[in-house]
């Protein structure tokens, strides 16, 4: 599905990423850690073309796309969901989910299952998104990442704002698109919600992996926890 090799990304003389590689297969959840600064976020960025990368290769689906803008890699199918609360705020929330499908109607099936997800939303379709709770906004901008039913899926920090119920139906979703052989770069600091969908790990610190493994593995190693995310309990 995914595969990074060797990615470096500067921002002007500073870098931001250092020789990262990854890979994620089809129906895999993978989960990228690490402390505030990390360049988790810049590697997100990087992998949806919002952010130059200065040499490496991002392969999708066998193609390398690293050159590719974001609109050509968002027809691949894939999609992300940032950390910020980005809605068009003059528009309704029906209108905010059809700008993923160029305006055109959402087939009644994937309505059903986004607000199978977030039912908060139900009676707010024709609202206009400025007017709804940071909560609301953030529903919306996820929801906004699933109508195209994409094949590689990247949430940074998904849960931040969301109430329980709605995290998890959300982890629910998670899992339920690697069963339909989705994949899934979760950005998360959850550590709990991470080893409940996510079978491997990577953690970053400074740019670099400094760890990659089965999530099982980081369960039972609390030295990793604690030096790399001050976590020794999950």
């Amino acid at each position: 599905m995914l595969e990074i090799k060797n990615l470096n990304v500067f921002y002007g003389k500073a870098q931001a990423l250092y020789d990262v590689s990854l890979k994620v297969e089809d129906g895999e959840t993978v989960a990228i850690l690490g402390r505030n600064g990390a360049g988790k976020t810049t590697l997100l960025n990087a992998i949806m073309g919002l952010v130059k990368v200065t040499s490496g290769e991002i392969i999708f689906d066998g193609m390398e796309i690293s050159q590719l803008s974001p609109d050509k890699r968002a027809k691949l199918k894939i999609t992300y969901a940032p950390q910020e609360r980005i809605v068009f705020s003059d528009l309704t929330v029906m209108e905010n989910l059809r700008t993923r499908l160029l305006g055109k109607q959402i087939p009644k099936e994937r309505l059903e299952f986004l607000l199978s997800i977030f039912p908060y939303l139900s009676d707010k379709m024709n609202r206009y998104a400025g007017t709804l709770s940071g909560g609301e906004q953030k529903m919306l901008n996820i929801a906004r990442a699933l109508v195209i039913d994409p094949e590689l899926l990247l949430l940074d920090e998904p849960l931040i704002g969301l109430m329980p119920l709605v995290i998890r139906n959300l982890s629910t979703v998670i899992n339920s698109l690697a069963e339909a052989g989705k994949s899934v770069i979760l950005v998360e600091q959850s550590i709990k919600t991470v080893f409940q969908v996510a079978k491997r790990v990577y953690i970053m610190e400074k740019g670099k992996i400094v760890f990659e493994g089965p999530s099982q593995h980081l369960l039972e190693n609390k030295d990793i926890l604690t030096k790399y995310l001050g976590a020794a309990r999950v």
